[in-house]
């Protein structure tokens, strides 16, 4: 007896659309297909403005709808079939109506001031460490103020708004969006209260001993004092005014939202992960910093190099039903890797950031390492050492999602992080 197989259930989709040139690169994965072992000739592909349809010899057809894009099927170029993959195909792209802009700002505000109005709503406030679930406020917290920040380098792009040497621009960085007793703003990333506001004894500063003797203004990482869990960061003089008990009114935290929950509200942040918080760091720095190349640093005394980034782009939808990474990793990235067989029926979209990647554990690199730390254009960003290797397991992880041919370029593994 013939035993009929679905398209849907052997074909892959994998498409990369770039916002910023209107381009993608599709590729079409049918080497599961029955007829791939007779002749792949009698497949029909036909590629439309808001579908791909497959069809196999024996009538059996599926149609992927495409989430988010338009295909410019009259633009199609560079047709390939590539063994071992199946087959390439690069075109036009456009946008459809008010997509939902996950990588923009303005796309995060509707998710900042549904959170703000959560937030608002509750009488008493908690928020509690991720992992152990130890509570962080004062018991009975009252937010009188929620609030919402402005971008995340607001401070750094302040310079440009007034002549060199102002006193105005130092003034607003040290006091302006500073909360006050009982205020909370909010941010895309993460929540900032006031000193006063925490549970005595609820935050640990391990490890970061080197970090408080620095200038005023360094930032110092925060942990959960039971299970030494991060949480945030604060300034050193925060710390010297915690461990003397003398807050002053200008001091605050700032709490990861990707490292607390709120007790009787699990779905409040649920969403931020590990991955999302890394990748949006690194679509802010991109707008900052000159040249778009980072080393990924411990925050341990030593300062061990765990990776090196090389930032593509930022502005990739990337749109597939291929296998994705294996759901054991959830545990350290959040919720984006949960899926099971039916997802694999339709396209599901995500904004990433496209990177290149390498190694620098033990003696890998080392020479290329060497190379960028005399390099003043490369930046460095600090992480605990167990987030680091975190990150350079999902980069390898998702390194094996892309296509064989797409993994590999001018010596550097390629990579992508999701965006929330």
């Amino acid at each position: 007896m013939t035993h009929n197989t679905c398209p849907e259930s052997v074909c892959g989709i994998f498409i990369e659309a770039r916002e910023s040139i209107h381009a993608s690169h599709v590729v079409i994965d049918m080497q599961n297909l029955q007829d791939w072992e007779r002749d792949i000739s009698k497949v029909k592909v036909i590629v439309e403005t808001s579908s791909i349809k497959v069809t196999s010899s024996d009538g059996l057809s599926v149609i992927f709808p495409l989430p988010d894009i338009r295909l410019v099927p009259q633009s199609c170029h560079s047709l390939q079939w590539m063994a071992g993959e199946g087959l390439h195909m690069r075109l036009e792209t456009q946008y459809k109506a008010n997509p939902p802009d996950g990588v923009s700002f303005a796309g995060e505000s509707l998710n900042l001031r549904e959170e703000i109005e959560l937030l608002s709503s509750q009488k008493y406030c908690q928020f509690a460490c991720k992992v152990c679930g130890a509570n962080i406020l004062r018991a009975n917290s009252h937010l009188k103020r929620v609030l919402q920040l402005p971008s995340e380098n607001w401070q750094d792009v302040l310079d440009d708004w007034y002549c060199h040497g102002n006193t105005t621009v130092e003034k607003m960085k040290k006091t302006c969006l500073i909360p006050k007793e009982n205020d909370c703003f909010v941010g895309n990333l993460y929540i900032s209260i006031g000193v006063t506001s925490l549970l005595d004894d609820s935050l640990d500063f391990a490890d970061s001993s080197c970090h408080i003797q620095t200038s005023k203004d360094s930032n110092v990482v925060i942990k959960c004092a039971k299970c030494h869990a991060q949480l945030g960061e604060t300034s050193a003089a925060a710390i010297r005014e915690w461990q003397h008990k003398s807050f002053h009114p200008n001091e605050c935290v700032k709490l990861y939202k990707h490292c607390i929950t709120v007790p009787g509200n699990c779905e409040l942040f649920k969403s931020y992960s590990l991955e999302s918080y890394f990748a949006h760091t690194l679509k802010i720095r991109s707008l900052i910093d000159t040249g778009f190349r980072y080393i990924v640093q411990s925050e341990s005394g030593n300062q061990t190099a765990v990776a090196l980034i090389w930032l593509m782009n930022t502005d990739t939808k990337l749109i597939t039903n291929m296998a994705t990474p294996n759901t054991a990793l959830h545990q350290f990235v959040g919720p984006h890797y949960q899926f099971d067989d039916s997802h694999q029926q339709s396209l599901m979209s995500y904004s990433i950031v496209k990177i290149l990647f390498q190694s620098c554990i033990g003696k890998q690199n080392k020479g290329l390492l060497a190379e960028w730390l005399k390099d003043s254009a490369v930046q460095s960003i600090m992480l605990p050492y167990e987030h680091c290797l975190q990150i350079l397991l999902l980069l390898f992880t998702n390194n094996n999602h892309l296509p064989k041919s797409q993994r590999t370029n001018s010596h550097f593994k390629v990579s992508y992080l999701r965006l929330k």
